[in-house]
């Protein structure tokens, strides 16, 4: 129905790794946005855009079985966006496990399996993963003075050997935090235009405040280093 403000076209794609290529995060939604009024020339006025993540393993294929190293506790994840299919498939699975029953597809799936078979993947994925352990030694994205940076704006700051996560609300008081992301020590990232610190090793996320939204980690960016500067005060440099 055009004219129903009740009724919401939902269009999803462009994938990008979380973590990488951040500047082009904009053109990826105009592109997106570009599709979907040319396949659907009704579509009214844009109401939400957002970024999704899936897990998806270098084979493609999801991990659905036994979780390696533990005899009672079975998994269904890696789904690759397609969970709904992939959540079936090992919700079945997962049962014939349990029960002892023979299942066909319990080698395909299995999480234990070699993913040594796409060499090229994973030759890719960790030279991907590795390359950002290079952001330890490059500078920072912030400007010289954290003062120049614009209220609901965020970046990374070098401050002598350690690095920063810096976020600045809208009423001009900035919020520091370690950049380190607690799951496996890689540094986080500056996402412009969702406003949120993301990590390109493994893909946590967290919001402009050092909050996380998205694992593997469990935990927020290291309150430790934490520094709250009022607007109006002095930052350091």
């Amino acid at each position: 129905k055009p004219n129903s403000s009740k009724e919401l076209l939902i269009v999803g794609g462009k994938d990008n790794l979380v973590g990488h290529e951040l500047t082009s995060y904009e053109e990826t939604f105009t592109a997106l946005e570009k599709l979907a009024r040319d396949k659907f020339p009704i579509a009214g006025k844009l109401r939400y855009r957002w970024s999704g993540q899936v897990v998806e393993p270098i084979d493609t294929l999801p991990f659905l079985g036994l979780n390696p190293g533990n005899k009672n506790i079975f998994i269904i994840t890696g789904d690759s966006g397609t969970g709904i299919t992939n959540g079936t498939i090992g919700a079945l699975l997962c049962r014939d496990l349990v029960f002892g029953y023979d299942n066909p597809y319990k080698k395909i799936y299995d999480p234990s399996r070699q993913m040594t078979k796409n060499p090229f993947g994973y030759i890719k994925h960790n030279i991907e993963a590795g390359a950002s352990l290079f952001d330890y030694v490059t500078g920072g994205s912030c400007p010289a003075d954290i003062e120049d940076l614009k209220p609901g704006e965020g970046c990374i700051h070098r401050e002598g050997l350690q690095k920063l996560a810096v976020y600045k609300d809208t009423n001009g008081t900035v919020y520091k935090f370690s950049a380190v992301c607690p799951h496996l020590k890689a540094l986080v990232r500056y996402n412009p235009l969702e406003k949120t610190f993301d990590c390109p090793f493994h893909g946590s996320r967290f919001d402009r405040f050092g909050k996380v939204i998205n694992g593997p980690t469990k935990h927020n960016l290291t309150d430790a280093h934490c520094e709250v500067i009022p607007a109006g005060s002095s930052t350091s440099k």
